[in-house]
């Protein structure tokens, strides 16, 4: 399931803004682990993203996950003063992250030939 969340509009849209704005996203920055804690999966600065192999069952739970922590690496990799620590700042990338997923969807029917997601 790991190897297609880059092949969705969504995804491919969000890693070559991510790679415009100067984040490589090497084989490794998204990874599939064993999570003890009950979370789908995160971003962690300077390490990626890491999907919870044990709490998301399905294709699309893996494409949700991955979405929104790549919205959450580049807000990290845009932000100069971004600090993960202050709830204030977490907050408004998360607040960010919903405006970002209309915005990506608006852009990928624009530009799509099909017209459809």
């Amino acid at each position: 399931m790991i190897q297609r969340r880059l092949r969705t509009p969504m995804a491919k849209f969000l890693k070559e803004h991510l790679e415009k704005a100067g984040r490589s996203l090497g084989d490794k920055f998204i990874k599939a682990v064993h999570c003890d804690e009950e979370i789908s999966g995160g971003y962690v600065r300077g390490e990626g993203i890491v999907v919870c192999s044990n709490h998301t069952n399905i294709q699309d739970e893996v494409n949700q996950v991955v979405i929104h922590e790549l919205i959450h690496a580049y807000d990290d990799c845009r932000a100069a003063n971004l600090d993960w620590a202050n709830c204030a700042h977490h907050s408004c990338t998360r607040n960010r992250f919903e405006l970002a997923i209309s915005v990506v969807i608006a852009t990928i029917k624009e530009n799509c030939c099909c017209g459809v997601l």
